[in-house]
Parts: structure tokens; C-alpha cells; sequence
């Protein structure tokens, strides 16, 4: 390997290093003063770096926080991930059920997140623009499922996969204000009534 190869690998493993260290702070700060008053400079400071050094792994505050939410729960999004490969393997009720179920579980992680963004509708966009950041992986992930299932006829065709794809993400965080959300029997039931209103919508007339 040469010097250059060397120092190219050395910076690309101290950067992996740094965003972990990022990562395992932004959870901590959440954890001990929530969402609303976790500041970068919080954040940068359990973490032992420069404030200035998070906007170079991550675009903002959301992106971090998002990014930290689904590596402490990568089991979870893992099921998400592995989604499009289930296609035509069982019930599309059942496939895309279980994995919304699994997002569904996170509510209590990512809730402080969506209502900071429903206020900010500038990054709402950008987050959602952010094609290639891996916090967006799950919106890409059912849209994959939803096409791979369009091409096996079991999803109608007129439905656009990325849209659709928020729509049921939008529509499950979304049920986390609803009155009686706290209660988590009544939340789950909730989330069970809307995934099969949803589900019923996507499933193809055979």
C-alpha cells in the first residue's frame, strides 16, 4: 500500500471513529435533557470534539439525532431493511405489517424529532431530500418492497412507491399526537387499525 493509501485509510477509519463518538454522545445528551434542549455544543462536548466537527459528518442537529435513534435501534431497522427481499415471500399484509409495527415501536425516539420538524417545514425537505443520507434508508426500503411487489401484481400499479412510502411513515408517527397516545395498549390498537386501513389500500384486486 502506499503512503497516500495509508493516510486516505487512516483518515476514513478516524472519521468512522469520530461519528461514532458523535453518535454514542448524541444519545447520551438526549437521554439526559431530551430532544428540545440537546444543543450541538452539548453534544460536541460529550463527545470531545470541536462544535464545527458535526457538520462535517452530519448536515444538522435532525440529521444527527435521527442517525443516532436508528443505530441505538439497529436490530429493529434491520427487519425494515431486509423488507424488500421478503417480497412475494408471504401476505403483503403481513410483510410490510410487521415492519411498520417495528417502526412503530420507535415512536418514543423519533416523536421529538418529527414534531421539531413539522414546525420547520424547510427542513422537513431537506431531510426528506437527503436521498443519500442512511437516516433514510427505512422511506427507501418500503418503497423498494412496494415496487418489488407492483412488479409481482400483489401492490397496485398506480401507486408511487417513494410517495407512498411517506405516506404510511407520515401517517405512523403521526398517530403518536392523537389523543390517548400515552396509553400504550390504546396506541398499539391504533397502530394495528391504521396499518390494516393502509395495508387494505395498497393490496392489489385479484
Amino acid at each position: 500500500m502506499t503512503a497516500a493509501g495509508a493516510d486516505a485509510r487512516g483518515k476514513q477509519a478516524r472519521g468512522l471513529r469520530t461519528r461514532a463518538r458523535l453518535i454514542a454522545a448524541t444519545n447520551q445528551v438526549v437521554a439526559e435533557v431530551g430532544f428540545a434542549n440537546a444543543t450541538t455544543k452539548a453534544i460536541a462536548e460529550a463527545a470531545g470534539v470541536a462544535e464545527g466537527t458535526i457538520y462535517r459528518h452530519f448536515t444538522d442537529k435532525h440529521h444527527l439525532c435521527l442517525a443516532a435513534v436508528l443505530e441505538a435501534n439497529a436490530d429493529l431497522v434491520d427487519v425494515v431493511a431486509q423488507l424488500p427481499d421478503r417480497a412475494g415471500s408471504a401476505p403483503v399484509a403481513d410483510v410490510l405489517g410487521n415492519a411498520l409495527r417495528t417502526l412503530a415501536s420507535l415512536r418514543s425516539q423519533l416523536l421529538p424529532i418529527e414534531l421539531s420538524l413539522l414546525t420547520q417545514p424547510a427542513l422537513r425537505a431537506s431531510l426528506t431530500a437527503s436521498a443519500g443520507d442512511d437516516t433514510m434508508e427505512p422511506v427507501r426500503a418500503i418503497a423498494d418492497y412496494i415496487e418489488r411487489e407492483q412488479a409481482l401484481s400483489r401492490i397496485r400499479p398506480t401507486l408511487d412507491p417513494g410517495q407512498t412510502s411517506l405516506v404510511l411513515l407520515s401517517t405512523l408517527f403521526g398517530i403518536a399526537m392523537l389523543p390517548g397516545s400515552d396509553d400504550r395498549r390504546h396506541h398499539e390498537r391504533t397502530v394495528e387499525e391504521a396499518i390494516d386501513v393502509l395495508v387494505a389500500g395498497l393490496v392489489a384486486d385479484r
